[in-house]
């Protein structure tokens, strides 16, 4: 069932895996823009939240607390949503390129679609298709170098 294998064979594969991507050349990372009105929205709920308590515990209408309720689901999907983008970074190697813990090199990208406006499409030998989401920092930067490293 599970395949039994030591530490030092872990650390080998993964030095190996890392010695396949080359040298690090750079990070695109999500737009502060979004990760902003992320946190705004995260505040603003969170003191709608905070008001919602108060207000129930002066007056205590079950109105207030089912909208403390509300506020509290937005706040936690908010935050979970400002967590799960923190994790669409594309960081650039000499290989390839790494994008939500997936390492695609060079060679298995075959064209890149433009499109759709502002996101890049990167479809693979594999018949795959990945979304570069429109929240990535510098998009238009990130899609000429990938454009350069292809060959169409």
């Amino acid at each position: 069932m599970f395949e039994s294998r030591s530490i030092e064979s872990m650390s080998a594969s993964s030095g190996a895996a890392k010695a396949a991507r080359g040298k690090f050349l750079g990070r695109f990372i999500v737009s502060p823009v979004f990760l902003q009105r992320a946190v705004i929205i995260a505040l603003l709920s969170f003191f709608f939240l905070l008001a919602m308590i108060t207000a129930f515990s002066f007056r205590g209408h079950f109105g207030y607390l089912i909208l403390a309720a509300a506020f509290l689901v937005i706040n936690l999907f908010t935050l979970t949503g400002i967590r799960l983008r923190r994790s669409e970074a594309v960081q650039i190697f000499e290989g390839g390129i790494e994008f939500k813990g997936r390492f695609i090199q060079w060679h298995d990208i075959v064209k890149i679609d433009f499109s759709q406006p502002g996101s890049p499409v990167l479809a693979l030998r594999s018949g795959e298709k990945i979304l570069l989401p429109e929240s990535i920092d510098r998009r238009e930067e990130l899609a000429g170098y990938l454009k350069s490293r292809i060959r169409q």
